[in-house]
């Protein structure tokens, strides 16, 4: 007796769609990330001496997009003529897609050169000099549904040209900030 082509079609078929959907819970699916914000932003510790926490802010959204946003303002209050200051702001989204559409929207929205670094799921780090006016460094990075800017400005009112604000120690903050994500 011979066997019909149509079951095994049908059987190689299923066989198929099981192994793309296992593959894309596998490998591509993230899972959102649920953690209460407070417990996910860096304190004041996280910075060099002299740094405060001066201001802080956590808003909740009812929705589709965004669940919420948490933002956190230090600054340099060391005595001298420089002005420093870092806003570092997290916002959940209610997929790793929507967060990733947005961080690549934020990507595209810079005319400024990006360079990717490697935090989180995605990343990038640019920073520029300005004259009369805060010239800035921002790190912005993704992990799962969660969205990282983390902002440094310098500005000092002695000075017509304002330098690039990017330290090397900016980057232990981000990478700091990214660990405590989950």
């Amino acid at each position: 007796m011979r066997m019909s082509r149509r079951p095994i079609a049908i059987v190689i078929t299923v066989l198929l769609v099981i192994i793309l959907v296992a593959s894309y819970f596998l490998f591509f699916y993230e899972p959102n990330i649920t953690t209460p914000p407070e417990e996910m932003i860096l304190g004041e510790g996280a910075f060099p001496e002299g740094w405060k926490k001066t201001d802080s802010k956590i808003e909740y959204f009812p929705g589709p997009g965004a669940n919420w946003w948490a933002w956190t303002y230090f600054s340099n209050t060391t005595p001298r003529l420089v002005h420093e200051d870092a806003i570092i702001l997290l916002i959940a989204y209610n997929s790793s897609s929507i967060a990733h559409d947005n961080y690549m929207g934020s990507l595209r929205a810079s005319n400024i050169n990006a360079t990717s670094i490697d935090v989180g799921d995605e990343g990038y780090l640019r920073s520029w000099s300005n004259i009369e006016s805060p010239a800035y460094a921002c790190c912005a990075f993704r992990i799962n549904n969660i969205l990282v800017e983390i902002s440094f400005s310098h500005y000092s009112e002695w000075s017509q040209f304002q330098p690039n604000p990017y330290q090397s120690w900016m980057d232990d903050i981000a990478r700091r900030q990214a660990s405590i994500i989950h």
